[in-house]
C-alpha cells in the first residue's frame, strides 16, 4: 500500500509539473501538428498519388499519420530521464521511497494518459477540416479511442526502453534511424496488412512482429469498420502484448542504469 501510495504522489507530482507547460504542449501537439498532418496525408498525399481518389481510399491513406503525432510525442516525455539520470538524478531520491518497478510503471502510465489526452482530438479535428473526404460513416468511436489509448500506452512503453537502453542522445538518434523509422514505416503506414500478405506472404507474417501493425489496422478497423482489417480484439490484444514485453524490457534496463554495478 505503501507503494502504491508513493507511486501515486509521483504520478501526481508529474501531472502538477506538465500542466505547467500544459497549453503549450496542447497546442503543438493538439493543433498545430494534427492540422498539419490531415493537410499533407489527407489532402496532398491522396490526390498527389492518385488521379481522383476515393473517400475510401483517401481516409485509408490519412489513418496511419496519427502514427508521426503519438511517436515523438510520446518520445519526448520519456527522454527526460535522459537528462535526469546524467544532472539532477531525481530518481535517487524516488528509488529510495518506492522499488524499481513502480518508477517505470508510473512513467509509463503518465506518458500514455497525457498522450492519449492529445490524441483524442486528432480524428475529430480532421473530420472538421476535411469533412465528407474523411469518411466516419461507420466509426465506432469508442473503439477508435481505446486503439488511441492503447496505442499511447505501447508508445510511452517502447519509448521508456529506448531511453534507458540507448542512455545517450546520440545513441538514440542512431536508434531512431536504425529502428524506430523502419518500424513506423513498414508498419502499415501506407499499406494494409492484408495488402502486404497478399502480395508476400512471408512479409505478412514477419509484420505481424511490428507493434505499431496493430496500431494501424486497429485505427483502420475503428474508423472504417471493415472485416478487410484485424478485429479491435485482435489489436488491443497485439498492444498490450506488446505494451508488457516493452515495459519488462524498459524495467531491465532502467535497473542496470540507476544500479550498474
Amino acid at each position: 500500500m505503501y507503494t502504491l501510495r508513493s507511486a501515486l504522489s509521483f504520478l501526481y507530482r508529474d501531472f502538477y509539473v506538465f500542466s505547467r507547460s500544459m497549453w503549450s504542449s496542447f497546442i503543438n501537439f493538439g493543433i498545430i501538428v494534427p492540422i498539419t498532418l490531415t493537410v499533407a496525408f489527407g489532402y496532398f498525399l491522396p490526390n498527389t498519388m492518385i488521379t481522383n481518389p476515393t473517400v475510401l481510399q483517401t481516409t485509408t491513406m490519412f489513418a496511419g499519420s496519427i502514427m508521426w503525432a503519438l511517436f515523438p510525442f510520446a518520445f519526448s516525455i520519456q527522454s527526460s530521464l535522459l537528462y535526469d539520470l546524467r544532472h539532477d538524478r531525481f530518481i535517487d531520491y524516488q528509488l529510495t521511497l518506492v522499488p524499481a518497478y513502480a518508477i517505470v510503471l508510473e512513467r509509463i502510465i503518465y506518458g500514455s494518459i497525457i498522450v492519449a489526452a492529445h490524441m483524442i482530438f486528432y480524428f475529430p479535428l480532421a473530420k472538421l477540416i476535411m469533412g465528407a473526404t474523411f469518411d466516419t460513416s461507420a466509426t465506432s468511436w469508442l473503439g477508435l479511442f481505446l486503439i488511441i489509448y492503447c496505442g499511447a500506452l505501447l508508445c510511452s512503453a517502447y519509448n521508456f526502453f529506448v531511453v534507458n537502453f540507448a542512455d545517450s542522445m546520440q545513441k538514440v538518434r542512431s536508434f531512431w534511424v536504425r529502428v524506430n523509422f523502419p518500424l513506423i514505416q513498414l508498419g502499415g503506414f501506407f499499406f494494409s496488412w492484408k495488402t502486404l500478405y497478399g502480395y508476400n506472404k512471408t512479409l505478412g507474417y514477419c509484420s505481424l512482429l511490428n507493434p505499431f501493425t496493430y496500431i494501424t489496422e486497429g485505427l483502420r478497423r475503428a474508423l472504417l469498420g471493415s472485416e478487410q482489417y484485424f478485429p479491435l480484439s485482435v489489436c488491443v490484444g497485439g498492444l498490450l502484448i506488446f505494451s508488457a514485453f516493452f515495459t519488462l524490457l524498459a524495467l531491465f534496463f532502467f535497473r542496470r542504469n540507476v544500479d550498474p554495478i
